[in-house]
């Protein structure tokens, strides 16, 4: 019965941080590009809330989750899916923190004005950057969790590996994204 009730806590949890995360970058490009509107410092606010207790609330129920297979399945512990898994949600929690304080300053000095406007090319690169991030861990995240046929199939190093070309290449779709994002701004001068 706990195990049940760990997986649906871990569940609601990756489901709810995903779902938020998804809906404010979409939110983004759908509205803040053209004009950033004062409720839209309250959309994100609570966002970020929302975002930040799933995290903490999937860093509980992981916790959970070693308690339990410690005490009934101790082999499972050698499923390094499991570490994984755990250094991308320490990442997205990093990158929850870092995003909350520059949207929110952003939102507030931007009121009136597309996001992006008057910043300037690497401030934009970051912002894209971390959305990038935050969606590649999120779905990330939500695979491994889901296809339990990946228990035991990559060593450590794999997820590691993986982390880094995230990280890596996340940064060349965020270039990618700042440089359009420069160009639309031009086009509309």
């Amino acid at each position: 019965m706990w195990k049940e009730f760990i997986v649906f806590i871990h569940a609601l949890a990756t489901v709810s941080g995903m779902g938020t995360a998804i809906f404010l970058q979409i939110h983004a490009a759908l509205y803040l590009v053209h004009e950033v509107r004062i409720r839209d410092q309250k959309i994100y606010e609570i966002g970020h809330k929302v975002i930040m207790i799933s995290l903490g609330i999937l860093v509980l129920s992981g916790l959970g989750f070693l308690i339990y297979y410690a005490a009934n399945a101790p082999e499972t512990l050698s499923n390094e899916k499991i570490y994984g898994k755990s250094l991308m949600v320490v990442l997205l929690i990093l990158n929850g923190i870092v995003v909350h304080k520059k949207v929110q300053d952003t939102l507030k000095t931007q009121v009136g004005k597309g996001i992006f406007e008057g910043m300037p090319f690497q401030q934009i690169r970051a912002f894209f950057y971390n959305g990038t991030l935050s969606i590649s861990f999120w779905g990330l995240i939500f695979i491994l969790g889901t296809f339990r046929t990946l228990n035991n199939v990559f060593g450590i190093e794999i997820y590691i590996a993986t982390i880094i070309s995230i990280l890596i290449l996340s940064g060349g779709v965020a270039h990618i994204l700042a440089v359009f994002e420069l160009r639309r701004q031009n086009k509309q001068k």
